[in-house]
């Protein structure tokens, strides 16, 4: 770091300061604190207007009532699901649009009238504070020693040019004040002080350095801003939200006693105890700020050379009670013993404090939920665009805090690992602070914390819930589809946030480093860092906020992906051993979903390695290029030896065990356990990397890992290549072509660099904390340093293989009732009547049945369903598009439309298992004609599907459904009998898939559909068979 510098008269202060002080810092989370606040405020006057109110509680109660009606059933048909609840939430918001845009347009002039406040209040200050005290201006002529000394500790201070120096005569005190705005600062000088420039020079040099210090400091401006924004605040919008809170009625009948009104006391305690909080902590914020600049301003003064003197006044105002020291820590004056730490450590200054950084966490959170819901009213959205347009504007004020902190401990005091202890603790408390926000915020009904304090059903489902599954596998009952919150998937969701808090706090620290080693240590360079880290650290947020108030939704998506892969013809877990194999968990597989997900992750690492494009370190840092050199070595060893390893994998396969490699349900196994191999291969690069102690070794291992993800993608699709041209490497039944599917090879790229970043930081951090706890270690048992750490790393990185073999073995070879098994695709066949000895080839010829017997016929299809299921109102159709438009015959059931004039009586029922997203739908019809079915409509619906192998539905709203289409031996019931399967995916929004199967069975004048829709869960062919057969037994002989 370059020296210190120095000033007049021989006093040395540091020449580096960080970017951005912890006044600053602080001075940001009253801002966001107030904001907040004022947004909730604001909204709540708006409802309490009598104009207000008597629309906005009827409009708000209608259209939640509205909402529910248009709800679509939970276990409706997939497609008409997800339309239906689009549907119902774009009628939400057209319903409260008249209510809610005014309420934004209230909030946002509500806010500008108190910034406007505050402005005047801050501008007015300076002038109100010299007419107040009729201050006399300090001139050469009217005191010329007077004048002359404060000029001599001006130039001690370092500043530019003098402030304008003010007398108060009638202040007896000896203190001072600086105030005043940029440009035209200005120090008063007590009477009281005085006098001491003769009988204690020391005292009057300590003092007026002090407000000096202010100046320098540049935190005079900062502190009439925060009394200007508080007492702003107070006047524009916690009186008028206090008043109304007590006397909500106060506009509309003055007289009548609120405490009479229904709903007086729970609504106080609701809305009155999220906004006493909400000001308690504006409140403590302000203090901090006005406590912060004091102790700067000693820790400045003492750096001047004024420590000595400073601390001997400084002793001589110490409180005799220590009651009242305590009760001054939240106060607007720092105690004395903090003041005094600060005289003796001005260094310290720079160490970011926990509490500091905990009050930034949950002011961050209290603004943004406010922004989130100001935005939330402005804007059309699905609920969803609102807090991912929040969290652009969110992230840079969050990297620009980490920024400020790794700064701050980087041109601390103190060895690196304590500085990088710094970062992280501070990381940790900035994720505290923003969890407890989250909760008192609006982010988090209030009902769903009580649910959870009050040991609801939600409670039990801890743990791997969250994951769709327990680790034995097999389906958690309910964990997937619960509402409200569980106690493990909030401590994940809580996890998932503080390790992403810490890896940006790690980036941060990693790019301070690099660029002040190479004298970059202006705010240019913070700027710089806290803008290019913001774009990786907003798509993260904008994933991690809307998912982590839902982790239902995360385990319904994790199940979806396992089962999945089960139909692709993956015998696999459904829980932990398939996210091991698949690295799939549901916020990874959205954020790799992102276009732009791979140049995303690379920004992160590509900004402290940046600098090494830059200039030649300062003597005493290492050169990054030389670290760069040896990331590209360890990568192209790591890529060198998954290739190979995939091509003798291959062969060995094709040598030793043939069977299984022809079988249906390897060549999606195999596909997964590449991508997890080469996962493995990325852990081992990023922890080499860190293992050899090299200053930024995870970044480091992240570039690593990079390079390995585009390699192992080169290697996977040249091995496709190879085994389609060379039977030895050869898997399956493949051409001998160049690959020429780009889009699968950007998704796999994407899919490998950022599971791979993941997997590298990990593991390099696994690694550096197995390192740092075993430092000791070598010299207490009087072992080479360098080769005991290579064998700890050696020894780690056995025991991470060792356990990803063993979690891979068990994942494919565990099987039985742990296992889900993949559903075979069976053979196409043409339809055919039933053998002569089957009880339909001796049926005389029948009759159009009754409206009374196909009805009973569709009831006895739920008469032996398991407990359970239960009736539900049949489905309509829905409108829309088809392509290719040649499958349209085989989605709309065109074979039956020459048979609709000769309908003559028809029968509808639908059973569900529960009324669950994660649920299956039996639905049965039964429809009766004039004349007997002929065989040629089942013929016309095969060649249908025969013609159609997959297919998209476009609906009016937009929503699109993906279909593959499956030929299915069918029973042999009734005349004839025909089966076609669906896997069906949506496109778009939230990934879900289903299974469906369609049974068409002719009796004479009668045709039996039966349907079976399984949406994340496993498709009971038994149960769809069984009820089929009863609907055809049912039938009159």
């Amino acid at each position: 770091m370059p020296a210190a510098g120095s000033g007049p008269a021989g006093e040395k202060w540091p020449a580096l300061e960080p970017p951005v002080s912890g006044t600053t810092l602080r001075f940001g989370s009253l801002v966001a604190a107030v904001l907040g606040t004022a947004t909730y405020a604001f909204a709540s006057l708006y409802t309490a207007l009598p104009a207000h109110a008597a629309v906005v509680g009827p409009t708000y109660a209608r259209c939640e009532e509205a909402y529910r009606h248009a709800l679509p059933a939970p276990d409706a048909d997939l497609d008409r699901y997800a339309a239906g609840l689009d549907r119902a939430r774009q009628d939400l918001i057209r319903c409260v649009a008249p209510v809610e845009r005014p309420t934004a347009a209230w909030v946002l002039v509500g806010l500008a009238v108190l910034l406007a406040v505050a402005v005047v209040l801050h501008l007015a200050t300076p002038g109100w504070i010299r007419r107040r005290g009729r201050l006399v201006e300090i001139t050469a002529d009217g005191f010329p020693r007077l004048h002359a000394e404060l000029v001599r500790l001006t130039a001690v201070a370092g500043l530019g040019r003098p402030p304008t120096f003010l007398l108060d005569p009638t202040a007896g005190s000896p203190g001072g004040l600086a105030f005043g705005r940029a440009g035209r600062y200005a120090v008063r000088i007590n009477a009281g002080l005085v006098p001491l420039s003769v009988t204690d020079p020391g005292t009057f040099r300590a003092v007026v350095l002090h407000e000096l210090a202010h100046l320098r400091n540049r935190d005079v401006d900062l502190a009439y801003a925060v009394v200007a924004l508080w007492r702003a605040f107070v006047v524009v919008a916690l009186v008028p939200m206090v008043v109304l809170l007590l006397h909500p009625t106060l506009l509309s009948d003055p007289g009548r006693a609120p405490w009479h009104g229904p709903g007086y006391l729970p609504g106080l305690v609701h809305l009155g105890g999220r906004a006493a909080l909400f000001v308690a902590v504006a409140y403590l914020a302000r203090n901090a700020v006005l406590r912060a600049r004091e102790t700067h301003a000693d820790a400045r003064a003492a750096e001047f050379g004024a420590g000595v003197d400073l601390r001997a006044a400084v002793a001589r105002t110490a409180t005799p009670t220590a009651a009242r020291g305590r009760l001054r820590r939240l106060g607007v004056h720092p105690t004395v013993a903090a003041r005094l730490a600060a005289i003796d450590d001005p260094v310290r200054r720079h160490r970011p404090g926990v509490g500091e950084l905990f009050v930034a966490g949950l002011t961050t959170v209290i603004a943004f939920s406010g922004l989130t819901r100001v935005v939330g009213l402005v804007v059309t959205h699905d609920g969803w665009a609102a807090p991912r347009a929040a969290a652009w504007i969110v992230a840079p004020v969050v990297t620009g805090i980490l920024g400020a902190v790794a700064w701050r401990a980087r041109l601390g005091a103190g060895a690196p690992a304590d500085r990088t202890r710094v970062v992280v603790v501070a990381a940790l408390a900035f994720a505290l602070g923003w969890l407890v926000g989250d909760l008192v915020t609006l982010n988090t009904p209030l009902w769903d914390v009580w649910d959870l304090l009050d040991g609801g059903a939600t409670v039990g489902r801890a743990g791997w819930g969250v994951f769709g599954g327990p680790w034995s596998g097999g389906e958690l009952a309910g964990g997937t589809v619960t509402s409200g919150y569980g106690i493990g998937s909030g401590l994940l969701a809580a996890a998932v946030l503080a390790g992403g808090l810490v890896a940006q706090a790690g980036v941060s620290a990693a790019g301070a480093r690099t660029w002040s080693a190479r004298g970059a240590t202006g705010r240019w360079s913070w700027a710089l860092g806290a803008a290019v880290t913001a774009l990786p650290f907003a798509v993260w947020l904008g994933i991690w906020h809307p998912v982590h108030g839902v982790p239902y939704l995360v385990g319904h998506l994790y199940r979806l992906d396992a089962a999945d892969v089960a139909r692709a013809g993956v015998d696999i877990w459904i829980g932990p051993g398939f996210a091991l194999l698949t690295l799939s968990y549901p916020p990874l597989e959205i954020f790799r979903g992102q276009l732009l997900a791979a140049p995303v992750v690379a920004l992160a690492w590509l900004y402290p390695l940046a600098a090494g494009l830059w200039r030649r370190p300062v003597a005493g840092e290492p050169g990054l290029r030389e670290g760069v050199r040896t990331a590209l070595r360890v990568a192209l060893v790591g890529a060198a030896v998954f290739a190979l390893a995939v091509l003798a994998t291959r062969a060995a396969l094709r040598l030793a065990a043939p069977e299984r490699v022809a079988a249906a349900t390897f060549n999606g196994y195999f596909y997964y356990l590449q991508i997890a191999a080469v996962a493995v291969v990325q852990a081992v690069v990023g922890g080499v990397l860190a293992a050899r102690g090299r200053p930024l070794g995870l970044v480091l291992g992240q570039f690593a890992a990079a390079l390995v993800a585009l390699l192992g993608t080169v290697a996977v699709l040249a091995g496709q290549t190879l085994g389609g041209c060379v039977p030895a490497f050869r898997l399956h039944a493949a051409g001998c072509h160049l690959p020429d599917d780009l889009p699968w090879a950007l998704t796999l790229l994407r899919t490998l660099a950022v599971k791979g970043a993941l997997a590298a930081l990990l593991a390099g951090t696994a690694v550096v904390v197995v390192r740092a706890a075993l430092r000791r270690l070598p010299a207490r048992l009087a072992v080479d340093r360098p080769a005991a750490r290579w064998a700890w790393s050696a020894a780690l990185l056995v025991l991470l293989l060792g356990t990803g073999g063993l979690v891979l073995r068990g994942a494919y070879d565990g099987g039985g009732a742990t296992a889900i098994a993949a559903t075979p695709s069976p053979s196409p066949v043409n339809p055919a009547p039933p053998s002569p000895s089957s009880p339909a080839a001796a049926r005389p010829a029948g009759r159009p049945l009754t409206r009374a017997e196909v009805t009973a016929a569709a009831g006895a299809a739920g008469r032996g369903l398991p407990a359970g299921w239960k009736r539900k109102a049949p489905s309509s159709p829905s409108k829309g598009r088809f392509d290719p438009p040649a499958c349209r015959p085989l989605a709309t059931a065109a074979h039956l439309t020459p048979l609709a004039r000769a309908r003559r009586a028809t029968a509808e029922r639908s059973f569900t298992n529960g009324g669950r997203v994660a649920s299956s739908t039996l639905s049965v019809d039964v429809v009766s004609y004039a004349s007997v079915v002929p065989e040629s409509v089942l013929m016309e619906a095969e060649r249908n599907r025969a013609a159609c192998a997959r297919f998209r539905y476009t609906g009016d709203d937009g929503f699109r459904l993906d279909y593959r289409v499956h030929a299915a031996d069918p029973p042999r019931l009734g005349d004839q009998a025909w089966r076609v399967e669906y896997d069906l995916a949506t496109v778009g929004g939230v990934r879900l898939r289903a299974r469906q199967a369609v049974v068409v069975v002719r009796v004479d004048h009668t045709l039996v559909t039966v349907s079976l829709l399984a949406i994340e869960e496993p498709l009971d062919d038994g149960l769809l068979r069984d009820a089929l057969a009863r609907t055809v037994a049912a039938l009159p002989g």
